[in-house]
C-alpha cells in the first residue's frame, strides 16, 4: 500500500486537463484501499483550497467509491445490486453527506457494506455460498 504522500505525487505529476483530476485520481487510490478517513482528509484540504468544486466533489463520490471500492467488495451480483439499489435509494446521499468527515465517511461506507451484505442474505435465490461469504465479512 502506498502512503499518501507517494499518491498525491503521483496524482500531481500526472497530466490532467483540470485541476480537480488528481485530487479524483487520488480519492480513487485511496477508496481502492479501503482508507475513506485519508480521503475525507484529502477532500476537506482540496475544498478549502477550492470551495466551489466542493458540489461537484461529493457528486462524483459515491461513484468512486462504488467502483474503486464495493464492487472488489463482491457482496452482490451485479443483478441483486441494481435490486438493492432500487431498494436503498439513500445509499449514496450517506456518502456525499459525510464527504468531508474523517469519522463520517468511513462510517457511511461500512454502513452501505453492513445493507449490501443483508440484502445479499436475504435473497431466496442466492446462494448458500453467497449468503456465508456475506455473512463472513459482517
Amino acid at each position: 500500500m502506498r502512503t499518501i504522500t507517494e499518491i498525491i505525487s503521483d496524482a500531481a505529476s500526472a497530466t490532467h486537463t483540470s485541476a480537480i483530476g488528481p485530487v479524483l485520481d487520488v480519492c480513487r487510490e485511496l477508496s481502492s484501499d479501503g482508507r475513506f478517513e485519508e480521503t475525507a482528509q484529502v477532500l476537506m484540504a482540496w475544498c478549502k483550497h477550492a470551495p466551489h468544486s466542493e458540489h461537484f466533489i461529493k457528486e462524483r463520490l459515491p461513484a468512486i467509491v462504488l467502483n474503486a471500492y464495493l464492487v472488489k467488495q463482491d457482496i452482490l451480483t451485479f443483478e441483486q445490486f441494481f435490486q438493492w439499489e432500487k431498494s436503498t435509494p439513500g445509499w449514496a446521499d450517506s456518502i456525499k453527506n459525510h464527504a468531508l468527515s474523517e469519522v463520517g465517511l468511513p462510517a457511511a461506507v461500512a454502513s452501505v457494506v453492513k445493507a449490501m451484505q443483508q440484502f445479499a442474505q436475504s435473497q431466496p435465490g442466492s446462494s448458500p455460498a453467497l449468503r456465508d461469504k456475506a455473512a463472513q465479512r459482517r
